[in-house]
């Protein structure tokens, strides 16, 4: 959870985790949505990039709790009766990093809730709620005996669906169709020749489907596997491998 009241800092690894290259530069691209955590926005609502000039490694951190709080904009919610409620007075952030050798693939993906709430001293920066969940200090509340309270705290999330991301089938050589039960942004596919351990990044394909996974860098039979990230179990998800022969 990130509280907006109190800094919340995002770390990012000046070495690509994925080619292990000091990056020269590196975007860290931020999501902002309300409602499913599975409809993340195509378009980032707000993006940082920073140079690393020095070209040094290491591990630099990034507040973002004031760009999120600019985008809470909290409403009071009146009730004539008890009831439950969704609240309406938090958002949805992901965050992601792009590195400038790998400039359209999302490295460290994270969705996270986020409210305007602080933590206390001692607790430091990225405070998180407190194990009871209850989104208040102290135990003891007076009401007016014909008012009504709102009493704020955090449920569960019910556990997300298991993710499938199935290739169906490749036409016209080089022409890929899936089928996925998941939300995606952008899918990315890999490919490799049969025999190889080592996968090549391809490109990607936003939200299309089909899409087309050429050029490939020669004639030849290859393994072809795509992947997405899934924001509800908040990792990348990858396909079936499927066999294609360039000729």
């Amino acid at each position: 959870m990130i509280k907006t009241l109190s800094p919340h800092y995002i770390y990012v690894p000046l070495t690509n985790p994925t080619t292990e290259i000091v990056c020269e530069s590196y975007t860290i691209r931020i999501y902002i949505w309300d409602g499913l955590k599975s409809a993340v926005p195509t378009t980032a609502t707000y993006k940082i990039s920073k140079i690393n000039a020095s070209g040094v490694d290491g591990t630099e951190k990034i507040n973002i709790s004031r760009i999120v709080n600019d985008y809470i904009n909290p409403l009071v919610s009146t009730q004539t009766s008890t009831t439950l409620e969704n609240a309406g007075n938090q958002v949805w952030v992901k965050t992601e990093i792009l590195y400038s050798d790998q400039p359209t693939i999302a490295q460290l993906q994270s969705v996270q809730l986020a409210l305007k709430g602080y933590g206390y001293f001692t607790e430091g920066y990225n405070p998180q709620p407190p194990t009871n969940k209850i989104l208040l200090t102290g135990d003891e509340f007076k009401v007016y005996r014909n008012g009504f309270f709102i009493f704020p705290f955090l449920i569960d999330e019910t556990e997300p669906v298991s993710p499938t991301l199935v290739i169906d089938s490749i036409t016209s050589e080089v022409t890929l169709a899936f089928t996925t039960n998941i939300y995606y942004s952008e899918i990315y596919y890999q490919y490799r020749l049969v025999g190889d351990t080592i996968w090549t990044l391809g490109g990607v394909s936003g939200t299309t489907n089909p899409f087309d996974i050429e050029p490939l860098p020669s004639s030849g039979d290859y393994e072809v596997q795509i992947f997405t990230y899934d924001p509800l179990t908040e990792a990348n998800v990858f396909s079936n491998i499927y066999e294609i022969t360039i000729p």
